[in-house]
């Protein structure tokens, strides 16, 4: 189980949050797409005004659906891996200590490498050749040596899944509706 702490810092990570607006939006704008179908009036007219919010202002909400998405159960954290090099290439190369467990198009945030300092912060991984080594469209300063950390995020389509999944209590929406 995660810890209160970690979620805490998740909910209030930068990255995340920007992460978590997106994925926001767009449930929102589906959500002003959808037809009635099912749903009753009150629950229809509920998510139809959240979703309105959202998209005049949804700096006003992230906090509400940052949290709700950082306290899911279900969300995978990832602890840090210790960075053993990397490159100063076009596409830098970072290797790491001990095998990664990335892969193409996972999130990653690279934090405290010395030297070659322009790969710190979030990144796209683009390539994978092997267990200890990913690659990032990052232009390197200067080859780096044994500093800093890679950490894994959570993936988008777990955070869009969750913001799916809570639009309807964030809007009020009970039982009773």
């Amino acid at each position: 189980m995660v810890a209160f702490f970690e979620q805490a810092r998740l909910a209030e990570s930068e990255l995340f949050r920007d992460r978590v607006k997106v994925a926001v939006i767009i449930a929102a704008r589906d959500i002003v797409g959808e037809v009635k179908a099912d749903l009753s009036s009150t629950q229809y007219g509920k998510r139809q005004e959240l979703a309105r919010q959202v998209l005049g202002s949804p700096d006003g909400l992230v906090d509400r659906f940052a949290w709700a998405v950082a306290v899911n159960p279900g969300l995978a954290q990832y602890d840090p891996v210790e960075i053993s090099s990397s490159t100063n290439e076009k596409r830098s190369v970072v290797s790491t200590v001990l095998p990664h467990g990335l892969g193409a198009d996972d999130t990653v945030v690279i934090a405290d490498h010395l030297l070659n300092t322009s790969i710190n912060g979030p990144w796209r991984v683009i390539d994978v050749p092997s267990d200890t080594a990913f690659v990032i469209a990052a232009v390197g300063l200067a080859a780096g040596g044994a500093s800093g950390s890679v950490t894994r995020q959570v993936s988008d389509s777990d955070i869009q899944f969750t913001v799916n999944s809570v639009f309807n209590d964030i809007a009020g929406i009970s039982g009773l509706d």
